[in-house]
C-alpha cells in the first residue's frame, strides 16, 4: 500500500504539470478549434527563459529564483506563442483543419532546432530552485520540491479559473467559443480574444517548463516533443474544449505513467500513457467530459 501511495503522489505532481499545458491545448482548441501542437516547442523555451532568468539573478535568494524564473517564463511563452500564430496560423486561418495541424508541426520543429542552435544540442543543468528537504507521511515520503511544483500548477490553474470566469477578457473568451459569430455581433473583438487566448496558453507552457527543469534538473531542445503529446493526449482524455476536463486528464496521465513505471517498468510508462489515450477514444470519442458536437448540414 505504501508503495502505490508513493507512486500515486508521483504522478498527481506529474500530471499537474501535464495538466498546465493541456490546458493551452484546450483554451485555443475552444476559441479557434485548432489542435495547437507548437505548444511543446513553447514549454521547452519557457525552461530556457528560467534557466536565463536564474542565471542573471542568482539562488542565494530560493523566492527571488522561482519568481524571476516563473515570470520570465510566462512572459516569453506567451510573445513567442503570440507570434506563433502570426506566423503560422493566422495565414491560414478558415482553410481545413489539416494545414493548422501541419503548420503547428512544421512551427515546433522550427523552434526546436532553433533553440538547439542558440543554447546548444547537449542537456544544460538546471540550478537547485526548490528547498531540499522531505517530509514523511506515514509510509510515505514527500519532497518539499514536489510540494512547491503542485502548489504552482495549483496556483496557475486557479488564476486561469479566475480569469475566465470573472473577469470581461475571460467572458469574451468563452462567448467566442460557444459562437463565434454571435460574439462578433455582440462587439467582440476577435482578434483580441485569439491574441489573449495564444498568450495565455503559452505562458502557461512557460510556466510548466520552469516547473519540469527544476523537477528534474536538466533542460534540453528536444524536451518538449513528449511532453505536448502527452499534454494532448491529457486535453483529448479530459475532453478537449473543457478546461476542467483537461485538468484530470492531466492528472489521471501522470498516474497512470508513474503506476507503469513503479509496477512494471519506466520503458512501459509512455506506452501505457497513450494505450490508455486509444481506448478512450473507443469507449467515448469526445473525452471523458466532452460534449459531442451536432453538424447540422
Amino acid at each position: 500500500m505504501s508503495e502505490f501511495l508513493q507512486q500515486l503522489i508521483n504522478g498527481l505532481t506529474l500530471g499537474s504539470v501535464y495538466a498546465i499545458v493541456a490546458m493551452g491545448f484546450t483554451l485555443i482548441f475552444g476559441v479557434l478549434q485548432l489542435i495547437a501542437f507548437a505548444q511543446g516547442g513553447v514549454y521547452m523555451l519557457g525552461s530556457y527563459a528560467g534557466l536565463l532568468a536564474v542565471a542573471s539573478v542568482g539562488t542565494e535568494n530560493k523566492l527571488l529564483a522561482i519568481g524571476a524564473a516563473v515570470l520570465a517564463a510566462a512572459a516569453l511563452g506567451a510573445l513567442v506563442n503570440i507570434g506563433i500564430d502570426r506566423i503560422g496560423y493566422r495565414p491560414i486561418r478558415g482553410s481545413k483543419r489539416l494545414m493548422p495541424l501541419i503548420s503547428g508541426i512544421g512551427l515546433y520543429i522550427l523552434v526546436e532546432n532553433a533553440a538547439g542552435l542558440i543554447f546548444g544540442k547537449q542537456p544544460r543543468a538546471y540550478p537547485a530552485l526548490f528547498p531540499e528537504g522531505q517530509l514523511s507521511l506515514g509510509p510515505v515520503v514527500v519532497s518539499v520540491k514536489q510540494i512547491i511544483v503542485v502548489a504552482i500548477a495549483l496556483a496557475c490553474m486557479g488564476a486561469l479559473y479566475f480569469f475566465i470566469s470573472r473577469t470581461g477578457s475571460g467572458l469574451a473568451m468563452r462567448a467566442t467559443a460557444e459562437r463565434p459569430s454571435a460574439a462578433s455581433l455582440m462587439g467582440v473583438n476577435p482578434e483580441r480574444v485569439i491574441i489573449i487566448t495564444f498568450a495565455l496558453a503559452g505562458a502557461l507552457s512557460g510556466i510548466a517548463g520552469v516547473l519540469v527543469g527544476s523537477y528534474i534538473g536538466v533542460a534540453t531542445p528536444v524536451m518538449g516533443f513528449l511532453i505536448g503529446l502527452k499534454a494532448f493526449a491529457a486535453a483529448v482524455i479530459g475532453g478537449i474544449g473543457n478546461i476542467p476536463g483537461s485538468l484530470i486528464g492531466g492528472l489521471a496521465i501522470g498516474v497512470i505513467e508513474a503506476m507503469g513505471a513503479g509496477y512494471i517498468s519506466s520503458a512501459w510508462g509512455d506506452a501505457l500513457v497513450f494505450g490508455a489515450l486509444v481506448i478512450v477514444l473507443l469507449i467515448k470519442p469526445e473525452g471523458l467530459f466532452g460534449r459531442r458536437s451536432v453538424v447540422k448540414v
